[in-house]
């Protein structure tokens, strides 16, 4: 047995176990290996202001179906399935959240060294891009839920939050990255003013959750090496699948002149994704959750780790179109190539499904000048290891903010309630890294010296390779801990992360 849970070995046996299989969690075949049909996940939707789910974590057996299937995989997952279920709110709404963690226990109970990979089977839950309280049992990234355990995440929705496409997915520091590339993430859609427009209500609806899965050949997760000298060894495998809903370049149908409404998640562990629909425009109608006053018709346009676009399209004359996540540069030696996601398939009678010109009011205001109380800079690198950080981080380069590495027990930005500040986040690094913060939403206005013209509202931004950025952003609402981090996942898990207090 591996340190950090069941080796390579035993995993192939307890998946052709059906008495293993209850004795380490859960576990779920989908027998249709033919299908080639876009899926959409399972829908809770809130009932009188309250949606109450289970989420019962567990290894499961899955097929992945699609054009690129089927392939057998063996994973971490919310109840039995890749994806979980898309979580259906509004605003006013309480979901009580039950996280049950079916997964075997850590061997690690005392971790080696807490910036590497460790308690990989302990978790809890993020509601990426909500503006909810980070405090007690709501979007706490700071708890931990072991195996064995069960703990409900109640989160409140404010009353004037906007409507608009988030997700949640595991957030334990040590764990995220295992969990993630199992398959553990799901959609929130938080209905709202957007959705009254008339040709968006008119539209058809497809919901998009884009996950990268790094797996052994036979279809597993394999455990850290926390033997590695270089980042991409500490998490080992033999192929990485992009998926779409839990398939591999799925079959999207649709007739002449209809029109879609995408809802495209980014979950992806480290994938950026120029996205491009051949011989179809996108247009573009929110970003981050958080929509626009008009569209903005674009021909592709860039999807980061952690980012969420919404896009209208019409469908073209009779053919086969693909959806295509185009090549992307990281750094100046890691390229990752294009990526087919999924085909569009125009077939059937034509229809005469308009386009919206005009959008709905914009939910945040510019921050203004006048409205600032502070300002602050923070910088991002990726730095040899020369023996300065701790014993047992083994690696030889190190991703770090303001020259640390992730301490759980050091506040890094203290902030009043109702402050509005400027940020400048500096990427020193030759590489890029994405910028997440938690819980308020930032107004981007600059990158690396430029203005963004508009500004673009989000919680998520990529960060150039030896640029900057720099954004403005209200902290209204809520006090409490929380975390600003890259969202390439493998960095946040290996340190590059920061503390957040915001106090009265």
């Amino acid at each position: 047995m591996g340190k950090f849970g069941i080796s390579r070995r035993n995993f192939i046996i307890l998946s052709g176990s059906a008495v293993a299989a209850g004795m380490i969690g859960i576990s779920c075949d989908n027998t249709n290996d033919n299908q080639t049909d876009l899926v959409q996940p399972r829908v809770r939707q809130s009932i009188d202001g309250l949606l109450n789910i289970a989420l019962n974590i567990g290894f499961a057996s899955n097929v992945l179906t699609g054009q690129g299937g089927p392939v057998n995989v063996f994973t971490r997952t919310y109840n039995r399935s890749i994806p979980g279920p898309t979580l259906r709110v509004n605003p006013r709404d309480t979901m009580n959240i039950e996280l049950i963690n079916n997964l075997p226990p850590n061997i690690d109970t005392i971790p080696i060294n807490m910036f590497m990979p460790h308690k990989t089977n302990t978790t809890n839950l993020h509601t990426h891009g909500l503006h909810v309280s980070p405090s007690g049992n709501s979007d706490n990234v700071l708890l931990m839920i072991n195996p064995g355990e069960v703990f409900t995440n109640t989160i409140q929705i404010p009353p004037n939050h906007p409507g608009g496409t988030h997700w949640y997915h595991p957030h334990k520091h040590g764990s995220v990255d295992i969990q993630m590339t199992s398959g553990m993430s799901g959609v929130i859609i938080i209905e709202g003013e957007l959705d009254k427009v008339p040709e968006i209500a008119a539209a058809r609806e497809v919901v998009l959750l884009f996950q990268e899965m790094n797996l052994s050949s036979e279809g597993v997760v394999e455990n850290p090496d926390l033997t590695a000298t270089t980042i991409g060894s500490v998490f080992p495998s033999d192929q990485t699948l992009y998926t779409v809903n839990g398939q591999l370049k799925p079959v999207l149908r649709a007739r002449p002149g209809e029109v879609l409404r995408l809802r495209c998640v980014n979950g992806t562990i480290g994938t950026f994704y120029p996205l491009q629909l051949d011989d179809h425009d996108l247009n573009w109608i929110a970003h981050d959750g958080i929509s626009f006053p008009e569209v903005r018709t674009v021909q592709e346009t860039l999807l980061a780790p952690g980012n969420r676009n919404e896009f209208l399209i019409k469908a073209g004359a009779h053919g086969t179109y693909q959806l295509r996540g185009l090549e992307f540069e990281r750094s100046s030696n890691l390229i990752r190539d294009e990526v087919e996601l999924l085909t569009l398939v125009v077939e059937g009678s034509p229809m005469d499904m308009p386009l919206p010109t005009t959008l709905v009011e914009a939910p945040y205001a510019p921050i203004t000048d006048g409205e600032l109380t502070g300002t602050r800079e923070l910088v991002f690198d990726t730095v040899d290891n020369d023996g300065q950080f701790p014993s047992g981080y083994n690696l030889d380069t190190a991703n770090i903010i303001d020259g640390n590495l992730y301490q759980e027990d050091i506040i890094n930005q203290n902030i009043q309630l109702g402050a509005v500040e400027e940020w400048t986040i500096v990427n020193n690094a030759s590489e890029v890294h994405n910028f997440h913060i938690h819980t308020n939403p930032f107004e981007l206005i600059e990158r690396n010296g430029v203005a963004e013209d508009p500004p673009l509202w989000g919680d998520t931004v990529v960060l150039p390779a030896g640029g900057s950025v720099k954004f403005r952003s209200r902290f209204l609402d809520f006090t409490g801990t929380y975390v600003l981090h890259c969202h390439i996942i493998d960095h946040e898990d290996l340190g590059m992360m920061q503390n957040v207090k915001v106090s009265i």
